[in-house]
């Protein structure tokens, strides 16, 4: 996370939203960082022996906002994709290095995230394949709960 000249990094604490609604992340909010936009493990270029992140590619949806968009998307990305490595999340939380936003903080950038995908193939393809395909990961997501 790269935060602006006007944010400054909080200390580490890692509650991987296991439902704890008491609070959404550290200080920084949206503007306050850049977003990757499309953050997640297919994004990223690991050192093969030690699997240490040597690059984070792929930065066209990049934009000023809020932390909890990455961790979140990174999060949807595990969860739909490789739903047999969703327990790994709490490693990728721990690494974080800053307060891990809750559950619903991070759920709820999910349904936000879908529902722009969802417009965004609406103005494309109104009715088209893209809009079921984003209307049914959007209930899919909607049904997800907090991992243990």
């Amino acid at each position: 996370m790269l935060r602006s000249e006007a944010g400054d990094d909080a200390e580490a604490g890692n509650d991987a939203g296991t439902g704890d609604d008491a609070g959404t992340g550290d200080d920084a909010g949206a503007g306050d960082v850049l977003v990757h936009g499309d953050f997640g493990p297919h994004n990223t270029l690991f050192e093969p022996r030690t699997f240490q992140v040597t690059a984070v590619v792929d930065w066209e949806f990049a934009h000023l906002g809020d932390p909890v968009e990455d961790l979140a998307w990174c999060e949807w990305i595990v969860r739909m994709h490789h739903p047999e490595h969703a327990d790994a999340l709490g490693h990728f939380f721990g690494a974080y290095g800053g307060t891990v936003p809750t559950w619903s903080a991070r759920h709820a950038s999910m349904l936000a995230k879908c529902a722009s995908y969802r417009e965004f193939c609406q103005r494309w393809d109104p009715s088209g394949p893209g809009v079921r395909q984003w209307e049914e990961r959007t209930e899919i997501t909607r049904a997800w709960q907090a991992q243990p």
